[in-house]
């Protein structure tokens, strides 16, 4: 009986939600029902209305959720909701119109869509007692939660017709992607808002003042959990979340202190490193705010000031590859990233608890000038490769009265300024707008208007040599005259090198170890007895020799040219050789039989 009013429950929370958010249903209802018909037409042209549904859903959240916040009407509940769609149409007839390429679109669909989540987790938080720390803990339990159930539901559905199809009936494939579809965005969704909880009466659902009815007395005991840390999170944020950080950044500060030079901040591993740990700090201070424990106090006292030291270097890093590289969209988000991580940092480190919330309004700020013309990242990021590519083009007297002057000895560097902020303009769809690049790939090639390819000129820069050949395994191997033999398996690479054991065995009763050493100098394969002495060793730069020569047949050859014998007894029969080199690095694959004879 418990079992069924607990389901009973639940099911009356999804009707709740959809009838709280009617408008955010709605949009969804249209998002699915396209994204359904575009599973089944590939060629449905339904772009601007998916996109615009999606800002549609999350406007409709906020709305409902500045509703509840300042207007207790019901006539400003409906005002809201018209504003919300109107924004929402309005997207649509600028996405409609745009000439901006889909990737952009997709791009600025998500910031929007990211700023809009945050909005409706930091306004319950606007001078109530609920915190934002409180409100983003609901939202993050949430959103979890629903992942959790959504994934299940998917993947026994998929179970169920994965068994139909296996046993009974032959399924379409797309069946699987309609179920994804109902699964993470119809039933995912819904469940996420049913979720949400309503803080419209926060000093009763927080003190229990003035609640009487039953409904109400519910409804902040919900409240209250929604906005509690659970024993399980809470363990896990403050024995193993926030010591596991706090170990990582101590080796990340040694591993800043001890490479720092000028090499140092052009190091393609620093940036996206730094911005992995500053996200995963900001994350933890939040989930951390409700709570109180000593770990937990000293997490939050210490780290916000080291982040604002580490998202500095990480600033540091991305100016410098701007300077050489030109903006990007994806740097003008770290840059801008990096500005609120620092922020964040200040917030956290010299303000008081009740002022945390404005991390929230600082992002959202941030965002939407992200996505203002003519601040915004794609704008920015156009405007700086076409600038890196005109700046190159005119040191080399290759650009004059808009057009193009072929020239094929330049400077490598110069040919990868020029080949990158080309291809990024490409991808972006922004080479028509440049009058001097728009003939390219219609009535030119690339090679045609800079003088130089586009894709060999990498080729030239980076030798990448394969030399392989293969033997027929079922070919007769025999084994006369030879004390012992091991099926083998070589792989390793120069400069790096490699030491590894690649077959043991007893013989006369001793043990001995067939082993792989290779390094900068020398690359070998010895037979080693137990006590570590080398009875017999092969120098594998031979066959490497033979076969970089071609002295071995690379289309069936005869397994004398696949057979290596050295003068102390040791045998190989590879039916596999193959040496690639790339970048001055060699890598190599032997695979075979190995013999030895004893006397």
């Amino acid at each position: 009986m418990e079992r069924f009013e607990r389901i009973k429950g639940s099911l009356r929370g999804i009707g709740y939600g959809i009838f709280r958010f009617p408008l955010s249903m709605a949009f969804l209802l249209i998002f699915a029902v396209t994204n359904a018909l575009a599973i089944e037409d590939s060629s449905m042209e339904a772009f601007s209305l998916r996109m615009a549904c999606i800002i549609g859903i999350l406007t409709a959240y906020v709305a409902e959720m500045l509703q509840e916040r300042f207007v207790k009407a019901k006539a400003g509940r409906y005002l809201y909701m018209a504003g919300a769609f109107l924004v929402t149409f309005l997207y649509y007839l600028l996405l409609e119109f745009s000439k901006d390429s889909d990737m952009v679109m997709i791009l600025r669909t998500c910031v929007i869509s990211f700023a809009l989540f945050i909005t409706a987790i930091w306004v319950p938080s606007i001078r109530r007692t609920v915190s934002f720390y409180e409100s983003f803990l609901s939202a993050f339990k949430a959103f979890f939660l629903t992942a959790l159930f959504a994934s299940v539901l998917f993947g026994g559905v998929s179970l169920i017709l994965a068994a139909i199809d296996a046993l009974l009936v032959s399924i379409r494939e797309t069946a699987f992607i309609h179920t994804a579809n109902i699964a993470y965005i119809v039933f995912g969704i819904t469940l996420f808002l049913s979720m949400v909880p309503d803080f419209q009466s926060v000093e009763e659902t927080m003190t229990y003042r003035r609640v009487r009815s039953s409904d109400k007395l519910e409804e902040a005991e919900y409240v209250k959990r929604s906005i509690t840390c659970p024993k399980f999170l809470e363990r896990l944020i403050s024995y193993i979340i926030v010591p596991l950080t706090a170990v990582f950044t101590v080796i990340l500060l040694l591993y800043i202190i001890l490479n720092i030079k000028n090499g140092f901040w052009k190091d393609d591993l620093l940036e996206p490193m730094l911005v992995a740990y500053s996200i995963t700090v900001i994350v933890v201070c939040v989930l951390t705010g409700t709570l109180h424990n000593k770990f937990v106090l000293i997490f939050r006292k210490i780290f916000p000031k080291v982040l604002i030291l580490l998202v500095a270097l990480q600033m540091t890093a991305s100016i410098m590859k701007i300077q050489d590289t030109g903006i990007s969209h994806g740097r003008y988000y770290v840059l801008i990233y990096g500005l609120f991580a620092i922020l964040t940092g200040v917030i956290f480190s010299f303000f008081n608890e009740k002022k945390h919330g404005s991390i929230a309004a600082v992002l959202i700020v941030l965002s939407c000038l992200s996505v203002i013309p003519p601040i915004d990242a794609f704008t920015v990021a156009r405007v700086s490769q076409t600038a890196v590519l005109k700046n190159t083009l005119s040191k080399n007297q290759m650009l004059e009265n808009d057009a193009v002057t072929p020239k094929a000895s330049i400077s490598d560097e110069d040919k990868d300024k020029i080949v990158t902020s080309f291809e990024y303009l490409q991808s972006m769809e922004y080479t028509d707008r440049i009058v001097w690049l728009k003939d390219i790939g219609d009535t030119k090639s690339f090679e045609d208007v800079f003088g130089f390819a586009q894709y060999d000129y990498y080729s030239d820069k980076f030798s990448n040599d394969y030399y392989s050949a293969f033997l027929d395994p079922a070919v007769d191997t025999s084994i006369t005259g030879y004390d012992v033999f091991a099926s083998i398996y070589i792989s390793y690479s120069l400069p790096e090198g490699s030491k590894e054991t690649l077959a043991t065995f007893l013989y006369q009763g001793k043990n001995y170890s067939v082993e792989l050493l290779a390094d900068e100098t020398k690359s070998a394969v010895n037979l080693l007895d137990e006590t570590g002495f080398v009875v017999s060793t092969f120098d594998l730069s031979e066959i490497k020799q033979r076969l970089m020569s071609n002295e071995i047949t690379t289309e069936n050859p005869e397994p004398e040219q696949m057979t290596f014998v050295n003068d102390t007894g040791m045998r190989f029969l590879f039916t596999n050789l193959s040496v690639n080199t790339y970048d001055d690095t060699e890598y190599m694959n032997f695979s075979g039989m190995w013999f030895y004879d004893f006397d």
